[in-house]
């Protein structure tokens, strides 16, 4: 029988899920109770862990405002999101931005990552376009068009896609365009290249 409370409560965790698989911002949050009753534990770094996790809590729920309901204050992408116009656009298409954020949160958690969160919600925002797209709206043909354009990745392209595809296909170009401009001055624009051959890909597996 194990005497160690704390210790028998992370055996039992472990088994449930390992903990590579657990997300490190809720394993924080379960951690630091039962650190904080450990015998040997440092005080000065559980006050500095208690406060870096209610910072960075603290920051994302004001992203999160931001994003929702709030002014454009969090990169505009509260304002990239209502150009979009996507209840007259294209009305068939799932509003998910909140739920997005959370998806990234497990991946971009730190400070530090706030242009990555940015990139993060519209790339994945436009997943769902584009899967909303290819399985409840478009037809065999247009979405074969569509396609065809996205692996050759070109403003040439446009003129060939139906009127609804086009300002879908418009979005994604200057999205990942501007991902780009961010990225450049940091010597970094060519993973760009890599994020493009995976939406080329996507769009491949998505008509298959």
């Amino acid at each position: 029988m194990c005497k160690d409370a704390s210790l028998k409560i992370r055996i039992e965790q472990a088994l449930e899920q390992p903990l590579r698989k657990r997300l490190p911002r809720l394993e924080a949050l379960r951690y630091i109770p039962i650190y904080q009753k450990e015998a040997s534990h440092n005080e000065a770094l559980l006050q500095f862990s208690m406060l870096d996790f209610n910072l960075l809590q603290s920051l994302h729920k004001k992203e999160l405002s931001q994003i929702s309901n709030g002014p454009c204050t969090f990169m505009c992408l509260n304002r990239w999101w209502k150009n979009l116009d996507l209840e007259n656009r294209l009305p068939y298409v799932r509003g998910r931005l909140v739920e997005g954020y959370f998806w990234i949160l497990a991946v971009y958690f730190e400070h530090q990552y706030l242009d990555a969160r940015i990139f993060l919600m519209k790339t994945c925002n436009l997943a769902i376009i584009l899967d909303d797209t290819y399985d409840n709206y478009g037809t065999y043909e247009e979405l074969e068009m569509f396609t065809q354009a996205v692996q050759r990745w070109s403003t040439n392209c446009i003129d060939t896609l139906p009127e609804y595809m086009k300002f879908i296909y418009q979005e994604l170009l200057d999205v990942y365009k501007e991902a780009e401009e961010v990225l450049e001055p940091k010597g970094k624009a060519y993973h760009i290249y890599h994020t493009i051959e995976m939406v080329k890909e996507c769009t491949r597996n998505l008509l298959t």
